[in-house]
């Protein structure tokens, strides 16, 4: 049973997005793609969108404490919590797939604390992790 309560969210507008002042956030997303700089660039995968979102899923249905919460009704756009392993803090993670061209992808990826305002790097280790595992998938 989770002691923290998952706080109300919403979907992310990654252009116009205002990042949290505190350090616990992590956005990894195209130069540009956002009103807020990123702390690295998203990687561009030499895989169409439509292989990138099932690479995604599989990906995520491996990820201890993770639920989905939103969903855009295009599927592009989609918000997960993960929850730590003790007291059960919620992290919220958004996504967006972005087609670049008709073989080639990428993705915005927004990863936040929602409580305390320090996470030690988590957030950002996770992206990292998540990121890399999708590659892997993706071959």
């Amino acid at each position: 049973m989770a002691l923290f309560k998952l706080k109300p969210v919403s979907m992310i507008d990654f252009p116009a997005l205002k990042r949290a002042q505190s350090p616990n956030t992590c956005l990894i997303c195209p130069t540009g793609f956002s009103a807020s700089t990123p702390d690295q660039e998203a990687p561009i995968f030499q895989h169409p969108r439509e292989d990138l979102i099932p690479a995604w899923e599989s990906m995520i249905k491996d990820q201890p404490r993770t639920e989905e919460i939103h969903r855009r009704d295009d599927g592009f756009h989609r918000t997960f919590v993960q929850r730590t392993k003790f007291a059960g803090f919620p992290d919220v993670i958004s996504v967006e797939f972005l087609s670049l061209t008709a073989t080639s992808s990428t993705l915005a990826l927004y990863s936040r604390s929602q409580y305390g305002r320090s996470d030690l790097g988590v957030n950002q280790r996770r992206a990292n992790v998540w990121l890399s595992d999708l590659a892997g998938r993706l071959g």
